[in-house]
């Protein structure tokens, strides 16, 4: 048994060749079956993709009875908005420090230690950003399948306006 199933699958890989359709010797319902399958295909991986955005069992079926009677689409709606929170200006030292020996009397010297201190204004900034993914008929009826928010704070050393810290942030 274990040598049939060897060569039925070795005859299987052999012949695993695709071919258009318009290529293969077909009968004329086929060509129905085939667009059938490749329909249904692709309305299986369009459910796919929804379920990973939130779509369930019981949304889906409100859904197909709004698909019914009416158009069903999709929504996305996104926004993000800045806000400007402080501005703080501190003194950075720097790393480097420059010694110099003076020498006063004989046998005696002056050590002078120097540092460049620079003045650095941090603006803090709070982001925020949503987005919410939904399923609409009409104008009314809604159904979210997906729905987030966050926010984060950044720091800059330039002050920008709001709308281009977002520009710069690709917002």
């Amino acid at each position: 048994m274990e040598n049939a199933m060897q060569a039925v699958s070795r005859i299987i890989e052999a012949n695993k060749t695709l071919y258009p359709a318009e290529d293969v010797h077909h009968q004329y319902q086929d060509k129905f079956f085939l667009s059938e399958f490749l329909t249904n295909q692709a309305a299986a991986s369009q459910i796919n993709c929804l379920s990973l955005l939130g779509l369930d069992s019981e949304k889906l079926k409100k859904l197909v009875s709004w698909g019914k009677t009416s158009a069903v689409s999709l929504s996305f709606k996104g926004s993000e908005n800045v806000k400007f929170i402080s501005e703080e200006t501190k003194d950075a030292e720097s790393k480097t420090k420059h010694v110099t020996e003076v020498a006063q009397s004989i046998g005696e010297t002056t050590t002078l230690t120097s540092t460049v201190v620079t003045s650095v204004t941090e603006y803090t900034w709070r982001v925020e950003m949503k987005y919410e993914l939904s399923a609409v008929k009409g104008v009314s009826d809604e159904i979210v399948l997906k729905a987030h928010s966050s926010s984060v704070v950044v720091k800059t050393t330039q002050k920008r306006e709001e709308n281009d810290l977002a520009h710069s942030m690709g917002l």
